[in-house]
């Protein structure tokens, strides 16, 4: 089965057990927006996971949350929960000390976003870095994601790109004719 007819299915799998009313194209354009390029294997395993595990419709944040520990078991906090972190060193440790993070990606998006003295310096406190702390820190993440797909053999070296439902239903249509073994593009195809 090719890639793509694979995702396909894996979030229509999903959908059937977590949404037993159905889902539209476009619901399963949005979900390939945000997991066509991870490997099959590694979606496999996180399908699997919320499947036998979860409760509701996981999105694909969370599904992309999901696949980072599974292949960095003891890796770095959400971004909610990193930001509580540096909200709780803001109080604790000031601007004058040296924080301890609980994953070296906190602290690289700290700086990144702005840094740790002018983050406990601001005239309207830490509230204005969050966004900015958040996006940094999700990128961070999506790298440390990559790298770690890529160093245990799983990387996606043709990611998919986003497309239209009916050209979605062409290329499902196109994958079942080349598993059966008919050439969909022979002039004797009907």
């Amino acid at each position: 089965m090719n890639p793509l007819a694979e995702h396909i299915k894996l979030i229509q799998q999903l959908a059937a057990v977590h949404s037993p009313f159905g889902w539209s194209d476009l619901s399963v354009d949005g979900y390939l927006l945000g997991l066509g390029d991870l490997p099959v294997d590694a979606l496999r395993q996180a399908a699997v996971s919320s499947i036998q595990t979860g409760d509701k419709m996981p999105s694909p944040a969370e599904l992309r949350r999901d696949i980072l520990t599974m292949v960095v078991p003891d890796g770095p906090p959400s971004p909610e929960a990193a930001w509580r972190e540096v909200e709780a060193a803001a109080s604790t440790v000031g601007r004058d000390g040296t924080p301890q993070w609980s994953h070296p990606l906190i602290g690289e998006a700290v700086g990144r976003a702005c840094n740790w003295w002018k983050m406990c310096t601001r005239e309207d406190g830490l509230n204005s870095d969050s966004w900015a702390f958040r996006n940094e820190y999700r990128r961070l993440l999506e790298t440390a994601m990559q790298d770690a797909l890529r160093s245990k053999g799983l990387s996606n070296t043709a990611a998919l790109n986003p497309v239209h439902p009916y050209d979605l239903q062409c290329m499902e249509e196109e994958a079942a004719a080349l598993e059966s073994g008919v050439d969909p593009y022979s002039e004797d195809v009907d």
